[in-house]
Parts: C-alpha cells; sequence; structure tokens
C-alpha cells in the first residue's frame, strides 16, 4: 500500500466523525433548522407537482400510444390492401388503379368506376381505427373487430388481382362475414 493513503486516512475519517469531536470547532446555526425545513417543503412540492404532471403525461400519452398499437394489425393489412388495389390519394378523390383487377374476369364488363369501392372501404377503416384510437376511455374497436378486419383485409388483397378469383373472393367473403355471423 502506498504512503499516501495511509497518510490520507486520518483526514477520511475525520470527514465521517460525529459532530461533537474534540479539537473540532462547530458553530450551531439555528438559521439552518429552519432553512432546512423549508427546503424539504420545497422538495416535497416539486415532487408531488412532477408526480402529478408525469401521470398526466402517462395517461394521455402512452394511452393513446398503446391504442394506436392496438390497431396496428388492421393498419398493416388495410397498407397491403390500397398498394395491392393500387388506391391513390389527390387532393380532391381517392382512386383505386382499375388494372389491379386485370385476372378479374366476368361474363359483364364491370365499369372502372366500381372499383373505387376498395378506395371507399380503405377510407371508411381510416375514420374507424382513428375514431376508435381517439376514444376518450376505451377503444371502440373490441380485439374481436380488430382481427376479423385484419382477417378480412389481408383475404381481399390476396383475391384483388388473383389468378383463381372464385376461389380467392369466396374466401373473402367468408373471412369478412365472420364477425357478423358470430355476432363479435
Amino acid at each position: 500500500m502506498k504512503l499516501s493513503i495511509l497518510l490520507l486516512l486520518p483526514v477520511a475519517s475525520v470527514a465521517f466523525a460525529p459532530v461533537r469531536v474534540p479539537g473540532l470547532r462547530t458553530l450551531p446555526s439555528p438559521s439552518v433548522v429552519v432553512n432546512k425545513n423549508e427546503i424539504e417543503d420545497a422538495c416535497d412540492t416539486i415532487t408531488s407537482t412532477t408526480e402529478d404532471v408525469l401521470e398526466k403525461a402517462d395517461d394521455v400519452v402512452l394511452s393513446r400510444v398503446m391504442r394506436v398499437v392496438d390497431h396496428a394489425p388492421i393498419l398493416v393489412t388495410l397498407k397491403c390492401l390500397t398498394d395491392k388495389a393500387g388506391i391513390a390519394c389527390s387532393k380532391w378523390s381517392i382512386n383505386a388503379n382499375p388494372s389491379a383487377f386485370a385476372g378479374l374476369q366476368t361474363a359483364l364488363p364491370v365499369p372502372t368506376w366500381c372499383f373505387n369501392v376498395w378506395a371507399l372501404i380503405a377510407a371508411a377503416q381510416v375514420a374507424s381505427v382513428a375514431k376508435s384510437a381517439l376514444a376518450e376511455n376505451t377503444n371502440e374497436l373490441s380485439q374481436n373487430d380488430i382481427t376479423a378486419t385484419a382477417a378480412a383485409n389481408f383475404a381481399a388483397t390476396r383475391a384483388i388481382g388473383s389468378a383463381n378469383a372464385v376461389l380467392d373472393t369466396g374466401l373473402a367473403a367468408v373471412v369478412s362475414g365472420y364477425a357478423l355471423r358470430k355476432n363479435v
């Protein structure tokens, strides 16, 4: 052990010694006690105010973020659906791309404006997710609703432009009607 550490040992022990050490002169100060109480009161006030602000921030911010995360399956599958249907938004309209439905063969020609029903479906889903995520107390959409909508979006995405349109359209119809059949 170095000699300098041994020389600092008595000095360090004085720092942790009781207040009334012979040879050390201490001056009691009554104003320090009053200031100490004021400081403790100020610290308590700051602590309680900070806790209240953080609690409100948690309620407002984190609950909203968790609600958006709860709706993520709808948003992800809706993004896939809009990409597959070629839905584009402009300042005045939302349109689907009719060429995305090229694999669809029908006995009667379907007017191209009819494919805009997919844009209407996408807009309605975005509105319902926004309303549910921004609701006052809880989500308006239950987990059953979210799961059923995400599954319906997945099946519809698979049906758009499919080579086996009858099978995929039938699957989309069965999956889309699940929530109505089960009353969930």
